[in-house]
């Protein structure tokens, strides 16, 4: 009798265990979240956007619940986010029996993360007030978490479900011609940089280059964020470039011998959407214009001279870009001149070939160039904007001349001794 007391006290016992467990693990409701990327380390502004945070909730009892969401986000650079212990929103959500919610950031729903008054933001000193004004979360691996639980009694009404991703901000360009302390002898030299680096696919990039004479002593760094910030030094400025390269035009200031000059170049995303690390400006590059020794003098008439004429350069090598769009004011390398486009007659076809009009710096006996005005066809530029392909000729006015007319003086004007 007292064996059969026992087994009954045993199974009873066990009974009331498994039923604490059922209990404790039954979720009443099932959410699910997703986060659409490219990932925006704007933090409060990507969970505020339509769409880019969706929670779906899924009642799993026939009574009607009153909810509200809660959640956290964690880093492995030591950030934590997470909802204060007394967020309660104006209203709840309500879920009917069985009933399936989708819910999306841009009704408000996201307000338990995305609302900065509604959470603790525990960051190292250095980057909370980057984080509090602007939203801006440091670089990292993150994982975001989501809880239900009763609106009136904060009773866990579900598990907490978790979405892994990664922040990275876009890298600024590099500069890589002219080379970094080096030293350059062509009066129009060109600048190219790497394009950013990373996610851009969201983004509409342009780049602003900034080229500095710099004063004897003067600090490259102090000096170009003077010039950038203020315009202090009047730089050089080419804004909204497409492409990583421009070629120095003669329309630009000329370049004083002897001068060392900083550049910089800064990354832009039109439509703002898009965080570059150090405000996408690149790491300033210094070269000093040392031209190339002047030519000797010319000969005299009794001086035999070899004269070599010609025009012929090395053909270029790389392959010709596809997919793009020449614009007016865009230049290229053609042979040893800079060509600017003045005109376009067809774009770049499926092989990178286009014509049109422009003009080509041509130099005179006395040193100074004239715009040359050229008609071009087919040509196919390289990576750098160099043509590797094509033809231009120069335009020709049959009427023109370099003779001066005969104007004699009218009879008509009075003469008087």
């Amino acid at each position: 009798m007292k064996t059969s007391k026992f087994i009954a006290a045993c199974f009873f016992t066990g009974l009331a265990f498994m039923l604490m467990i059922t209990g404790t693990f039954a979720q009443s409701v099932t959410v699910s979240l997703n986060l659409m990327p490219p990932y925006n380390p704007r933090l409060f502004n990507y969970l505020k956007n339509e769409n880019k945070a969706i929670i779906t909730l899924m009642n799993n009892t026939n009574n009607v619940q009153y909810v509200k969401l809660i959640g956290r986000l964690e880093g492995d650079n030591g950030v934590l986010i997470n909802t204060k212990n007394n967020y309660r929103p104006a209203s709840p959500i309500v879920l009917n029996p069985m009933q399936t919610l989708v819910l999306t950031s841009a009704t408000g729903n996201m307000d338990f993360l995305a609302d900065k008054n509604n959470v603790n933001i525990n960051v190292e000193e250095k980057v909370k007030n980057a984080v509090i004004k602007d939203g801006i979360i440091p670089e990292g691996n993150y994982t975001i978490c989501v809880q239900v639980l009763d609106y009136s009694t904060n009773q866990p009404l579900s598990p907490e479900i978790c979405w892994p991703f990664v922040i990275s901000y876009i890298q600024p360009p590099v500069i890589i011609t002219p080379m970094n302390e080096g030293d350059v002898s062509n009066n129009l030299p060109q600048f190219s940089w790497t394009p950013a680096i990373g996610n851009t696919t969201s983004g509409n990039i342009r780049y602003d280059l900034y080229i500095l004479k710099l004063a004897d002593g003067q600090n490259p760094e102090d000096a170009m964020q003077q010039a950038v910030n203020y315009n202090v030094g009047n730089p050089l400025k080419k804004t909204n470039l497409l492409t990583p390269n421009y070629i120095y035009s003669i329309s630009d200031w000329p370049l004083e011998e002897n001068k060392t000059y900083a550049v910089q170049v800064i990354a832009r995303d039109m439509n703002n959407l898009l965080y570059f690390a150090n405000s996408g400006k690149s790491e300033i590059s210094t070269f000093t214009y040392i031209p190339q020794n002047m030519p000797p003098p010319p000969p005299s008439p009794t001086t035999a001279y070899d004269f070599q004429c010609g025009c012929n350069s090395p053909l270029p090598s790389g392959s010709p870009l596809t997919n793009f769009t020449v614009s007016q004011n865009t230049q290229y390398q053609i042979g040893s001149y800079n060509l600017t486009v003045t005109g376009v007659s067809s774009q770049p076809d499926n092989q990178g070939r286009f014509s049109g009009e422009g003009t080509i710096p041509f130099p005179l006996s006395n040193g100074v160039n004239i715009p040359l005005e050229v008609t071009f066809s087919d040509l196919q530029v390289n990576q750098s904007n160099v043509v590797i392909s094509g033809s231009a000729a120069a335009k020709i006015n049959a009427d023109a001349t370099f003779i001066p007319e005969d104007n004699p003086a009218s009879q008509d004007l009075p003469v008087t001794s």
